[in-house]
């Protein structure tokens, strides 16, 4: 009796665990290329290719997305409608004659190069290969198969469901409703990072009062910036020539006190403040001259 009493716990321990596997569970890669990296390395490049994943051939099961950056190809497999993943297989070739397939041009699964069995059941699974270790280029065309072993559950019913599953695409040449897709691997273009300075004052027309004291006030923003913390150069310029370096480095707090101010000549006017972020080389000139005057009178 209390060998029963244990089974039974046993086994609804079990359906429980299953009924509630709805997060995604980490990959078990061992019969996964020994370099795949995680996804979440992934920076997709161009277009990414989603198609839907079928089971039984016309019931929607989640979907497949095909996607590259530099040196990865990424091939995610998520299901959704209550399926779950049980096994997969994916292949990858150049052409579709090379793909793994019998004689007669079905799919021959267990002899695809990516498998693996999913247990407990997952809603997600990504397979990533090395573009360079299979000898593939940013440009080239691949045919791809993608196929899952999936289970469909129920709140209380558990398992209700067992179907083979294929990404879409045209049909394999043989008899079977197996299916491939192309991909082509997309060329990255690679955005540069910025910086961008921004002198807010003084920005033009100012007057500002020679032997006194002022505060420089700027913005930056991009992640090449070397932000608070880092250094700035101030210059002061007339006539849209540097006459004179306010500081070779101050911290960039986005102000600076400039402290016993001095002209570069008898002419007043003319003079603009330039910022330079040391850490990019990034740098902002005031919109339009101001004036360096004698104040208290003297003027």
């Amino acid at each position: 009796m209390n060998n029963s009493r244990t089974l039974v716990i046993a086994l609804i321990t079990v359906i429980a665990g299953v009924l509630g596997c709805s997060e995604t569970v980490a990959p078990d890669r061992s019969m996964a290329p020994a370099d795949a990296v995680p996804i979440s390395m992934l920076n997709p490049c161009g277009d990414t290719k989603v198609v839907t994943l079928w089971a039984g051939q016309y019931i929607d099961a989640g979907s497949v997305t095909i996607s590259n950056d530099a040196d990865y190809l990424s091939i995610e497999i998520v299901t959704a409608n209550g399926w779950y993943l049980t096994e997969s297989h994916a292949a990858v070739a150049r052409t579709l004659e090379t793909l793994p397939q019998t004689g007669s041009g079905n799919p021959k699964v267990g002899h695809f190069d990516l498998a693996t069995e999913h247990d407990p059941p997952v809603t997600s699974f990504t397979y990533e290969i090395s573009i360079a270790d299979y000898g593939y280029l940013l440009g080239d065309t691949l045919v791809l198969a993608v196929h899952a072993a999936v289970e469909r559950m129920e709140e209380g019913s558990g398992v209700v469901q067992e179907e083979t599953a294929w990404a879409e695409g045209p049909g394999f040449p043989g008899s079977s409703w197996a299916t491939y897709l192309h991909y082509t691997i997309q060329e990255c273009t690679l955005t540069p990072p910025i910086c961008a300075v921004t002198v807010t004052y003084p920005n033009g027309g100012e007057r500002i009062c020679l032997g006194g004291s002022d505060v420089i006030t700027w913005e930056w923003a991009g992640d090449a910036c070397g932000g608070i913390g880092a250094t700035v150069m101030i210059e002061l310029l007339q006539y849209g020539t540097v006459c004179q370096e306010i500081t070779p480095g101050a911290p960039n707090w986005g102000e600076y006190d400039w402290e016993n101010i001095f002209g570069c000549s008898l002419d007043s006017t003319g003079y603009s403040i330039q910022v330079t972020d040391l850490e990019s080389g990034a740098s902002d000139v005031s919109d339009a001259p101001f004036m360096l005057v004698i104040c208290g009178g003297g003027e």
